[in-house]
């Protein structure tokens, strides 16, 4: 930006310059109009710049936010396991492209945990914590339903900005028909 508008206004002093002594013999305000000129140019080129480099950010955060989108789609299962006595089905619409909603299942001998979750906020903060706790909840290690919770809560607060939390839901599903939550 700086150096565009340094030779515009170079250029100014140069064609301002030339036209003076244009201007002493004839005098009829060329000086005003290569200077306009001069400056004008000066202005447009650094407007240029400044627009291509705006662009090229804009071009990069899309790639980034599409790469995120898709890494948040992934975090999602991709069906749900069958268990003979339940047929559980998930319609997931999130509120924008990239935000703090999540569900995952994990099947554990003839029963299926669910774990329903939203993580304040929107955006790549929210969907980055989300990556956490996938692991956290596909990573526990076998504990009661009642435990579940606060463990996972144990671990998720230490990587949670001030104000940042999770409300969240497990349940087992049991093969004989009986949900624990």
């Amino acid at each position: 930006l700086a150096t565009n508008l340094y030779v515009g206004l170079a250029a100014a002093v140069v064609v301002g310059t030339a036209f003076s002594f244009v201007d002493a013999i004839e005098p009829n305000g060329r000086l005003i109009d290569a200077l306009t000129f001069a400056i004008g140019y000066a202005f447009t080129a650094a407007l240029v710049d400044v627009t291509r480099r705006v662009a090229a950010r804009e071009a990069i955060l899309s790639r980034e936010h599409v790469a995120a989108t898709v890494a948040h789609n992934h975090l999602m299962p991709a069906s749900i396991p069958d268990l003979g006595s339940w047929r559980i089905k998930v319609i997931h619409v999130p509120l924008g492209e990239l935000g703090g909603d999540f569900y995952d299942v994990r099947k554990r001998g003839d029963d299926l945990g669910l774990l329903v979750c939203d993580v304040s906020g929107e955006g790549l903060k929210a969907a980055m914590l989300l990556g956490a706790l996938k692991v956290l909840f596909q990573e526990m290690p076998v504990v009661a339903v009642s435990e579940r919770l606060e463990r996972m809560n144990d671990a998720f607060m230490p990587v949670c900005e001030d104000g940042m939390f999770c409300t969240a839901w497990y349940g087992q599903f049991g093969s004989n028909g009986l949900v624990r939550f």
